[in-house]
């Protein structure tokens, strides 16, 4: 539910992201003519070269991002739900078990039993969706190293966290993470099927 609340912020961050792709070329040669070039003003002019850029498509660098920040207060919540279910006297006992026999409530921690199915699912689809979000990225695009370390670290982040926290937070990440997995290899069939061009010229009304 949560994710199709936020899903036309999904979108719109993504469609930041493919224009951010298109105009990455161009992005790159002011880089590079500013290469090695660490004083004040030459700063200032490859931001405005930069900005112009950014301008030029009706995108910015940081489109989008809070997709990421809306999930927190969620999980928050949900924590403190799941920690007091004693409080709400009308949950019936029954609802506090998932399958296998496994308390919502329990914290899986650092030993080897059946809690651990949940964070290690957790970690192996946070890998599959950032794998995903990144398919189509050029190696030569200097974010891409910053998507690779992306792609390690939030599997690793979500593995302690599943661990950590009661499994009733770990299910729900996991299930965020299948559906955010399954919801990129869509945005990507669509884009890789879309003119870009319109796209950026819609962008570009937008912006103005």
């Amino acid at each position: 539910i949560s994710k199709l609340i936020i899903f036309p912020l999904t979108i719109k961050q993504q469609r930041s992201m493919k224009i951010n792709q298109v105009a990455q070329p161009e992005m790159m040669k002011i880089q590079k003519k500013y290469r090695g070039k660490r004083d004040q003003a030459s700063m200032m002019k490859q931001q405005e070269e930069m900005q112009k850029v950014y301008d030029k498509y009706g995108t910015s660098p940081t489109g989008g991002c809070a997709t990421t920040l809306i999930q927190f207060p969620i999980i928050m919540a949900l924590y403190y739900v799941v920690r007091n279910l004693e409080g709400y006297p009308n949950i019936p006992k029954s609802a506090y078990e998932f399958v296998l026999g496994i308390n919502i409530q329990n914290t899986p921690g650092f030993k080897l039993s059946i809690y651990l199915i949940i964070p290690l699912l957790s970690a192996f689809f946070q890998y599959l969706s950032a794998r995903t979000s990144m398919a189509d990225m050029d190696s030569d695009n200097p974010a891409a190293g910053m998507s690779k370390n992306m792609m390690l670290m939030m599997p690793i982040m979500s593995l302690f966290m599943c661990i950590t926290l009661p499994v009733g937070i770990g299910i729900y990440w996991t299930a965020s993470a299948v559906f955010q997995w399954v919801q990129q290899i869509l945005i990507n069939n669509y884009y890789n099927h879309t003119n870009m061009q319109k796209i950026i010229e819609k962008s570009r009304e937008k912006a103005a």
